[in-house]
């Protein structure tokens, strides 16, 4: 559920990245614009989302998941890690570089596979929320150094410097 907000950012964001996509200075305007605006809705969901789902969940259900309460606790940074990436991802798309996008997910899935099986052996069902926020990080830079990547190989790359 809360990752309806920040992909709809990113969706929304997408045709303006690809109308700008010939120009450096408006593209990088449009993504910093969006940028701002995706960091600030994913702090507030989750400053939100630590003080009220777990309040939700209790009253709600009666108590009987309150023992879930610590996987949401820990599931919600790796969400953090991974919703930051979505904007570079669309950015990437709008510049009609989508193949770093498959690049990324090419590499980190055997990773994820590697992690969730290792945690999961190691600290039972606990486990997939640790490989989460793991996973949440790692997703995070390596699409970071994707999106580099696919901006300085983009054709307005000489307007960068």
């Amino acid at each position: 559920m809360l990752d309806v907000i920040p992909k709809s950012i990113q969706q929304i964001s997408i045709p303006y990245f690809s109308e700008k996509s010939n120009n450096y200075k408006s593209w990088m305007k449009v993504y910093k614009r969006y940028n701002k605006i995706l960091l600030f809705v994913i702090l507030i969901v989750t400053f939100l989302s630590i003080l009220i789902v777990p309040v939700f969940i209790h009253y709600v259900f009666e108590g009987k998941y309150d023992d879930s309460i610590k996987y949401f606790l820990i599931l919600i940074f790796g969400w953090l890690f991974r919703s930051l990436s979505y904007l570079k991802t669309g950015s990437v798309i709008g510049l009609g570089e989508i193949k770093y996008n498959f690049y990324a997910a090419l590499f980190l899935l055997p990773i994820n596979i590697m992690l969730i099986y290792l945690f999961i052996s190691n600290y039972n069902i606990l486990g997939v929320a640790y490989a989460n926020v793991i996973i949440g990080i790692l997703t995070f830079f390596i699409v970071f150094i994707l999106f580099k990547k696919a901006v300085s190989n983009n054709s307005f790359s000489e307007n960068i410097m």
